[in-house]
């Protein structure tokens, strides 16, 4: 029996010192950051899983925010020696951008990523007030590399605008809006004519030249100084015909008057038919001494329209011969041809039958 128990008791310590000789392998297993820190190392049995330690956080920086995604590898079952890095979600920071006008008028607005350009908008176009007209010349901040909310304002150069001196005169025989003064070029003027009783509004004048024949006209101003416009009015002749002639300042069928006309006795012509005027008119006499100087004569007929329009329909220059001393002559019209022919007559009284 007690054999027994001493081979017993050998056994049990061979056993022991047989189990103690036996080494466990296991491997090194290390967790690291991004940028290569070791963020917690350990041994791990063969075949057993690693430990991984809480999450790390990775700090922004001047381009981006991180987030902890997980672990470049696995490590649930060790077979040998690793190293486990942490991997993160990437968000780029980004800014509002804003490009106001001058009033601070938000032309566009956008977001940009962090130290990135900024793009903008169509030059912006102000509008004149009434002293300065206005050139766009840039922003007033550089926006090729945005690193926060930024607000970027339109800059202008600003110049005097010129004004032009406009004068708007009206003549005799009627009456305009009072409008001269100075005025940007482009600026509308708007010019009122009123003629006096028994005269009409012929038109507005640059010099010589027409620019309307409207009673009211938009005038547009030039870049030019001292412009005047001027208001003709003439007299309103009563629509009809006329005869004009020389002896009496004969015009040419323009601004006829009273005093240098004469209306013919009949207001309707027919073809063939016999027309006279005023004896007064066309009694030509060298004897007379107002008349003394006239060796000839020219006629027109003139027609005066409804509208104050002035026709031509006839002329004719009349040559007094040498031997007479007085000349009465009697007009006959043909409307057919517009023909003006002019009949000596012997004495006034043949011009009753015409009267």
């Amino acid at each position: 029996m007690k054999k027994i128990t001493v081979v017993l008791v050998l056994i049990l310590m061979a056993v022991f010192v047989l189990t103690a000789c036996v080494k466990t392998e296991s491997f090194k297993v290390t967790f690291v950051d991004y940028d290569g820190t070791v963020i917690k190392t350990l041994y791990v049995a063969k075949g057993s899983d690693a430990t991984a330690p809480a999450d790390p956080i990775r700090e922004a920086d001047d381009d981006n925010v991180y987030t902890f995604a997980g672990w470049n590898v696995d490590f649930s079952y060790i077979t040998g020696n690793i190293t486990v890095t942490a991997t993160y979600t990437t968000v780029p920071i980004t800014y509002e951008v804003q490009f106001v006008d001058y009033d601070g008028t938000v032309l566009k607005a956008e977001t940009v990523a962090a130290r990135k350009a900024a793009t903008a908008p169509d030059d912006p176009i102000r509008a004149d007030d009434d002293t300065y007209s206005y050139t766009f010349i840039g922003w007033d901040k550089d926006y090729s590399s945005i690193i926060a909310d930024t607000v970027i304002t339109a800059t202008y150069e600003q110049t005097i605008i010129p004004l032009y001196l406009l004068t708007v005169s009206a003549g005799e025989n009627g009456t305009i809006n009072d409008v001269t003064g100075e005025y940007k070029q482009g600026e509308i003027v708007n010019l009122v004519a009123t003629p006096n009783e028994d005269y009409y509004f012929v038109g507005w004048y640059i010099g010589t030249t027409l620019i309307s024949s409207d009673k009211e006209y938009a005038y547009t101003v030039t870049a030019e100084d001292g412009i005047i416009i001027s208001a003709l009015f003439k007299f309103a002749q009563a629509p009809g015909y006329y005869l004009a002639w020389t002896a009496n300042n004969f015009l040419e069928g323009v601004n006829l008057t009273a005093d240098n006309a004469w209306k013919l006795k009949n207001a309707t012509f027919s073809d063939g038919a016999w027309f006279s005027i005023d004896c007064f008119g066309i009694r030509i006499s060298m004897g007379d001494d107002y008349y003394s100087a006239l060796r000839s004569a020219s006629f027109k007929i003139i027609h005066v329209l409804e509208n104050h329009t002035v026709e031509e329909l006839g002329a004719k220059t009349y040559t007094m011969p040498t031997t007479y001393c007085d000349v009465f002559l009697c007009v006959e019209f043909k409307t057919d041809t517009n023909e003006i022919i002019l009949h000596e007559l012997d004495h006034w009284e043949y011009f009753s039958p015409f009267f």
